[in-house]
């Protein structure tokens, strides 16, 4: 119905309106309101809030990794709507800015990094086998969690300095050159930097060569 003109000159408030459906490619409309939306891979998936329980189901990986190689891709522990979640999702569900819910993510964010940590190596491995073939010492016991842990760190902290090498060298240790546009720049109080800490060098660096693949060739002919 119209609202009358006189509740417009009397400045009456309205009541606030619905939050704006979010569309989906099937057509419908969901209330942000009452259902959070997530993608797994590509796939949508539309979850009423009301269904997700307060939070995870209390789990440790640290005596079954076995388990948590299965599960990361394919598990029941946490079922919402009939759905079972797989463990790498629970961070689409449980950070802040999707539930809502900012101390249950703060209490398990660490532990299912770990998590990641060591299911993204399995699967970049490829298969099970390859990984405990990694992961197994000369005496045929399979490491600890937290040695597989630590020698995952290890690795990576290696990789980052390479990483970090290359690029410096690369760009003539000035990473503000024009070859490199904003890759390693970023703003704290409105005030431009460049990045300098290792990691984040090479993070920036891996992203540059994986968008720009002749990058390296180009810069190699350029002089300094």
């Amino acid at each position: 119905m119209p609202v009358p003109h006189s509740a417009f000159a009397a400045g009456i408030p309205f009541a606030n309106p619905s939050p704006a459906p979010i569309p989906n490619p099937t057509g419908t409309a969901v209330n942000s309101k009452t259902h959070l939306v997530v993608y797994f891979d590509n796939e949508e998936v539309v979850l009423k809030k009301t269904d997700i329980p307060p939070e995870p189901p209390a789990l440790h990986f640290s005596n079954n990794i076995d388990g948590l190689l299965r599960e990361w891709h394919q598990s029941q522990r946490l079922v919402i709507g009939g759905q079972g979640i797989p463990i790498k999702y629970w961070d689409l569900i449980y950070k802040a800015k999707a539930s809502a819910r900012p101390s249950v993510w703060k209490a398990i964010r660490a532990e299912w990094g770990n998590w990641k940590f060591i299911a993204e190596e399995r699967d970049r491995l490829g298969t099970d086998k390859a990984f405990w073939d990694k992961f197994t010492g000369s005496d045929g016991v399979r490491l600890t969690y937290q040695k597989i842990l630590d020698s995952l760190q290890a690795e990576r902290m290696r990789r980052d300095q390479q990483d970090y090498d290359e690029a410096i060298r690369l760009f003539g240790g000035r990473l503000d050159r024009e070859e490199a546009g904003d890759t390693f720049k970023y703003k704290k109080d409105n005030i431009c930097h460049v990045c300098t800490s290792v990691q984040g060098v090479a993070d920036r660096w891996r992203k540059l060569k994986a968008a720009t693949p002749t990058i390296v060739t180009d810069l190699e002919a350029a002089p300094l």
